[in-house]
């Protein structure tokens, strides 16, 4: 029965993760070899057996290469929620930023809609302080002035810029 048992498990298993299942397993056949003689078998203890140096070294390498897979599989899965995490903070920055160019865009609207020619020419002169910018050289930098014509009151007929 423990020759039956056993030999569906590997070496690593029997002294490793699977031996409970082993163990399981021996007694279930024992407790149906013995049934025909008029045996109940309630329970049945499996020693642990002692691997030889080779085969623990073998057990250990295994262990550690669980170990290293393990380790592995958590820092791929960490990767991948901070892949994700970035993804989501950055999907809501674009979608920040789609609100505020939105926004402006339809401030800049309103603002052209309501800008005149008369209300730019206001702003320019209220912010003028009538004296021209300064050019080295003997150019004179060309500026458009409004060219408004107002009577003077003076009753003289001419005309001021």
């Amino acid at each position: 029965a423990a020759r039956k048992g056993i030999s569906k498990f590997t070496v690593i298993d029997v002294y490793g993760e699977k031996s409970s299942e082993a163990g399981v397993d021996v007694q279930q056949r024992f407790s149906d070899d013995v049934k025909e003689l008029g045996f109940i078998v309630s329970n049945v203890t499996v020693g642990v057996p002692q691997p030889d140096a080779k085969t623990q070294e073998a057990i250990d390498k295994r262990v550690e290469a669980s170990q290293e897979l393990e380790r592995k599989t958590t820092e791929l899965e960490i990767a991948k929620k901070e892949a994700d995490r970035k993804r989501v903070e950055a999907q809501g920055n674009a979608d920040k930023l789609l609100i505020e160019a939105e926004g402006q865009a339809k401030a800049n609207k309103e603002l052209q809609q309501s800008l005149s020619s008369q209300l730019v020419e206001y702003e320019t002169i209220k912010k003028w302080d009538g004296a021209l910018p300064y050019v080295s050289g003997s150019n004179t930098p060309m500026i458009q002035l409004p060219t408004t014509k107002t009577e003077q009151n003076s009753g003289t007929g001419s005309v001021s810029p």
